[in-house]
């Protein structure tokens, strides 16, 4: 048994990829048309000419060190439990070692132990966890804004900086400034929901919150709520479920609404039940492992 790289091995490669690995393709061809768009490192395990195992890498070019996602690892089931995986893997991690990656990400469910314990056993460390919330019924609720607070929704904010004043206000230091602004300041999938409070005497506006809106188009889901944040004297009020449970009643009140996601991190209980409480369910929870290339 050897691992060799990629050569064109789409049909036998597609088979285990479609059976065992990725369901979401309905054939080789569909799987082929989906690694034109990435930049993967393939390898195939081999014994006797035939192909028994495949895995690859996505890598993922960032600011600093580069970093990979796993695309993952599939082994024909009469060859499991002989080391083949490990084999594919540590194949994996000397190309991606020769090409300067610092660490390898792998996401999975929390209910595929066999999955985690593989990883476990190549080395990778747990990271993190967070729980997937959706929403795919409508559920329209009575909310009324109080008085001197106001809710607008638009497809473009009109001051970027007021808004990233707010967000630091809100989250503290912000990573990524230049991708946040960039995400914020031109027209493209996302729509924003800014709640203000007007003042009394002036009638002049402050924003004191924020839910960001992705629209997607993707296995039926077509509503992501990218964020959403209250400054804290006013989510102590109950105003951050107000401005929530206005845009879902926004969104349910538009036919072409299927479905409303968010995920979360699993360690915010709090936040879990906000969203509960705002008629989300929990679906399900996945974990991510981080391999570091030393």
């Amino acid at each position: 048994m050897e691992v060799r790289s990629f050569n064109d091995d789409y049909h036998e490669v597609g088979q285990l990829v479609i059976n065992y690995l990725h369901h979401e393709y309905d054939s080789v061809e569909e799987m082929k048309d989906n690694w034109k768009g990435k930049n993967l490192i393939l390898k195939v395990a081999e014994d006797n000419g035939k192909v028994i195992g495949f895995g690859a890498l996505d890598l993922v070019r960032k600011k600093g060190e580069p970093n990979s996602d796993l695309y993952g690892i599939v082994v024909d089931p009469a060859y499991r439990r002989q080391g083949v995986g490990t084999l594919l893997m540590k194949s994996l991690v000397d190309d991606a070692k020769g090409l300067g990656i610092r660490y390898i990400y792998s996401t999975l469910d929390r209910n595929n132990e066999e999955g985690i314990n593989f990883l476990i056993h190549c080395g990778f460390e747990y990271k993190r966890s967070v729980f997937m919330m959706e929403m795919n019924e409508p559920v329209i609720n009575e909310i009324e804004c109080p008085e001197g607070i106001e809710i607008k929704e638009m497809s473009v904010l009109e001051n970027v900086e007021e808004f990233l004043e707010v967000y630091e206000e809100i989250f503290g230091h912000i990573n990524d400034k230049e991708q946040l602004t960039e995400k914020i300041s031109k027209e493209n999938n996302y729509n924003f929901f800014l709640m203000y409070r007007v003042s009394k005497s002036t009638g002049t506006k402050k924003i004191i919150g924020f839910c960001i809106v992705e629209n997607i188009d993707e296995d039926g889901i077509n509503r992501r709520i990218d964020i959403l944040g209250v400054i804290d004297k006013y989510a102590r009020r109950g105003l951050g479920k107000v401005l929530y449970i206005t845009v879902l009643n926004h969104y349910w009140s538009v036919p072409e609404t299927k479905r409303i996601t968010i995920s979360l991190k699993s360690s915010s209980e709090n936040v879990k039940k906000f969203y509960l409480s705002c008629g989300m369910e929990e679906t399900y929870i996945q974990e991510t492992y981080r391999y570091e290339i030393l």
